[in-house]
């Protein structure tokens, strides 16, 4: 019988408070370490909440803000795949760790679809998952303290540019910042999805706009704007989603609340007057939701790449943000 990994080291102070953790660590980033499935939820048609088994109950996974797992998998020639995601888990979360995955079936215009989204869908209650890690050229250290490759920056502000999955780096980020009073970063989010039944994670990023409205700001904008028909289809989906509220634990000590996710009835009753924006991000968007591109101001981007490096960046730059201040996920 193999012998365990060795547990790593706890985190050393150089990672900032941002990354203070006691327990054991799962992940080890000089081997693969299994995790088994434990809950699987159905957020929409295509959209899933996995829910992983840690070594034990005790255990956290110790990944570092700003950091990235890989998860291997097999395509349907059991070709190795591998790919990087960021769990909406955080350390605190002992015990599990959990994956917000967008399922990319076969269409078409794409025969094989996503190969790792379908291997992780078609697995049941169970069977393991090998992941690795911590990877990733970005970590968080607190109170706007980042490490960038092997430089260290500092800012005020940060500014978020997401689309579709790539909210989940974002959220990490923001849960750090927000659940330290002490850290004064401001936060400005644009997310930019194609439908209202692409946008991720609606309802629980305004709960902490209603909680943190000096410290948040979000802008969200959607390509094709929400119809009627689309709104009371909304209005008949689910979901039992249960995230930790972490945002009250200095106040009431932890405990766990219902998030009804994503299109819920509260949400889409919400989003029936839709609040936000429509059309694809521009220019004029950018310069109307997020601050002066000052040299105390960082970018953070994660998205696909068309959305990154043909219109989010130019913007950015024609804005005056500095090329070493837009950091991409």
């Amino acid at each position: 019988v193999a012998a365990p990994p060795a547990t790593p080291e706890l985190p050393s102070a150089t990672m900032g408070k941002a990354n203070k953790w006691e327990g054991p660590i799962a992940l080890n980033p000089k081997q693969k370490i299994s995790l088994k499935l434990v809950r699987r939820e159905e957020v929409s048609h295509n959209t899933r909440i996995f829910t992983y088994a840690l070594p034990s109950h005790m255990h956290l996974l110790g990944l570092p803000v700003g950091k990235h797992v890989l998860v291997y998998g097999r395509d349907s020639k059991g070709k190795m795949a591998m790919r990087a995601y960021t769990p909406i888990s955080i350390n605190s979360d002992l015990g599990v760790m959990k994956l917000l995955i967008k399922v990319y079936f076969k269409t078409e215009k794409f025969p094989e679809g996503g190969v790792l989204s379908q291997y992780l869908d078609n697995m049941t209650i169970g069977q393991s998952i090998d992941v690795k890690g911590p990877i990733g050229h970005i970590m968080y250290k607190g109170d706007g303290e980042y490490l960038h490759n092997k430089t260290t920056s500092q800012a005020k502000a940060f500014v978020m540019l997401a689309g579709g999955t790539g909210i989940t780096p974002m959220w990490q980020l923001m849960l750090s910042v927000l659940n330290d009073p002490d850290d004064p970063t401001m936060l400005y989010l644009v997310f930019a999805n194609s439908t209202l039944d692409d946008v991720l994670m609606y309802q629980d990023i305004e709960l902490l706009v209603n909680k943190h409205p000096d410290r948040l700001k979000v802008w969200h904008t959607l390509s094709k704007p929400p119809s009627a028909e689309a709104v009371s289809q909304s209005l008949k989906k689910k979901s039992t989603s249960k995230f930790k509220d972490i945002f009250s634990q200095r106040e009431k000590g932890r405990k766990s609340m219902e998030v009804k996710g994503h299109l819920t009835q509260d949400t889409a009753a919400a989003v029936s007057k839709w609040k936000y924006g429509t059309g694809r991000v521009n220019e004029q968007m950018l310069r109307e939701h997020l601050p002066p591109m000052t040299e105390d101001v960082t970018a953070f981007l994660c998205g696909p790449d068309p959305f990154m490096h043909d219109t989010c960046i130019p913007i950015l730059k024609k804005m005056g943000c500095q090329e070493d201040r837009i950091l991409l996920f």
